[in-house]
């Protein structure tokens, strides 16, 4: 791991998975492809943070979480 690299485990990537879901849901039109392009990450990134596969850095959870939050 580089130095200053964050990654996410455990809750992390259960609350990350419970903010994507709170974004999909109720809104027709929302989608992880949605998600991505307004997030600027990867469909294939999006879509393995939400299936809690591999060990994200900070940097592609930040911007989920901005989009999806806001």
């Amino acid at each position: 791991m580089r130095e200053g690299t964050v990654t996410i485990t455990g809750e992390l990537s259960e609350d990350l998975r419970n903010v994507i879901d709170r974004y999909l849901n109720g809104h027709r039109s929302r989608s992880l492809a949605t998600l991505s392009r307004a997030s600027g990450v990867s469909y294939t990134t999006l879509r393995r943070l939400y299936q809690k596969e591999g060990n994200p850095t900070a940097e592609p959870v930040l911007k989920i979480v901005d989009v999806a939050l806001n």
